[in-house]
């Protein structure tokens, strides 16, 4: 695998449940996770990447823009 930095786990979809609006519904669930080297990413970037990733899956249009 050569130097590795980052790691990115991602669950399957699962349906659990959660709180929207005050209310208990079923949900569909995804888990991500990410383990990293501190010694080359700052736990910031680390963060970012996991904000930008969520933005992405929950906006998904966001993949078609130009920056």
């Amino acid at each position: 695998f050569g130097r590795v930095c980052c790691q990115l786990c991602v669950s399957s979809v699962r349906e659990e449940p959660v709180v929207r609006d005050g209310e208990v519904k079923v949900g569909r669930v995804l888990h991500i996770t990410v383990t990293f080297d501190h010694r080359v990413l700052d736990g910031v970037q680390a963060a970012r990447l996991c904000h930008d990733l969520q933005e992405l899956l929950l906006n998904p249009e966001m993949l078609n823009k130009t920056p």
